[in-house]
């Protein structure tokens, strides 16, 4: 992750997120794109300009080369979408909470809409709700423990590449790769590059019964505790219409994890 689009509303979220920026460095990002989609007939204002420039100054301050762009849209998803290739980002950030099927309301039909179109890395960075109901103003350690859904052989599509980058660039340790069909799995031995197909040949991810992967997938995140969940590309369009919701999505609506789609190249 170079470079970032860094969607906001101001809302509670966007600010939490903002204070998460430190941490997500690890993930290699140099460049942060700050917008702000200006709905059409709803006027920024000074207040929202000044609290826009706050952020850009303090994205700065954190060592990030940050700048604004404020756009005018009707549909915030198509303003972010389009930003993203103007841009030319390779991953957009965004916020959400909650878990179940009621999170459709909070993570929000733009925020949907983005990560099953987007031609470029979605990173959902979840925040948890408290017993209370109020989401918690900590921001949960992404990188404590990192599942990787491996895509079948076939549709790797340059995947596990992607993969091997984000985890020399972080740093990151306590990583499992995991076949969600069959439920084999093993550590991701840290400093260690793995082609894909050593990969692919221990863990047998040919196959593609896409019913089983999101049970296999929420059994393991239970499992490990895991923190980050980084899910294929492939599993963002359900089968053949067979299936009401895509794998991607049941995944997203029963979990708390934060998490990375890594689109087919």
């Amino acid at each position: 992750m170079d470079t970032v689009l860094l969607p906001t509303d101001l809302s509670r979220q966007s600010r939490m997120l903002m204070g998460c920026m430190p941490e997500l460095s690890r993930f290699g990002i140099r460049k942060v794109i700050l917008l702000y989609v200006d709905i059409e007939g709803v006027p920024m204002g000074e207040v929202v300009s000044r609290n826009l420039q706050d952020n850009v100054d303090r994205l700065r301050q954190e060592g990030y080369d940050a700048e604004l762009s404020v756009v005018a849209g009707r549909s915030a998803s198509d303003e972010i979408l389009k930003a993203a290739k103007e841009h030319g980002v390779d991953t957009i950030i965004i916020p959400s909470s909650g878990k179940g099927r009621t999170t459709k309301l909070l993570v929000g039909s733009n925020s949907l809409s983005i990560m099953k179109k987007a031609d470029v890395k979605v990173f959902l960075k979840r925040f948890i709700k408290g017993r209370g109901g109020d989401i918690c103003e900590a921001c949960p350690l992404t990188f404590r423990r990192t599942i990787v859904a491996l895509p079948p052989w076939s549709r790797d599509n340059g995947f596990m590449d992607k993969v091997n980058d984000l985890i020399a660039k972080g740093g990151m340790e306590g990583v499992l790769l995991l076949n969600p069909i069959s439920g084999k799995s093993m550590e991701y031995s840290h400093g260690v590059l793995m082609a894909a197909g050593d990969v692919h040949e221990m863990l047998g991810t040919e196959g593609y019964a896409a019913a089983e992967i999101p049970k296999g997938i929420l059994e393991a995140i239970n499992r490990e505790s895991a923190s980050l969940l980084i899910l294929p590309g492939c599993l963002r369009e359900p089968l053949r219409g067979l299936l009401r919701e895509s794998p991607m999505g049941q995944i997203i609506h029963n979990t708390k994890a934060s998490i990375l789609i890594i689109p087919n190249q």
